[in-house]
């Protein structure tokens, strides 16, 4: 029995290479400009994750 989940993974996959023409570069590129585009975001989450409590107690 195949593994559906494994499937819809790889179909995803599938698609998303297909987008970029199954061009890693272009797919790299597109990346980067969301980089650039949520900078802001990703500064914002990064300094809660840095400044949060940790969820346990060190033992």
């Amino acid at each position: 029995m195949k593994d559906e989940a494994i499937a819809e993974l790889r179909e995803i996959r599938h698609q998303i290479s297909q987008e970029f023409d199954h061009d890693p570069q272009k797919y790299l590129a597109y990346l980067q400009q969301q980089n650039y585009k949520y900078a802001a975001q990703i500064e914002l989450y990064q300094q809660s994750v840095q400044s949060s409590v940790p969820l346990t107690q060190p033992r």
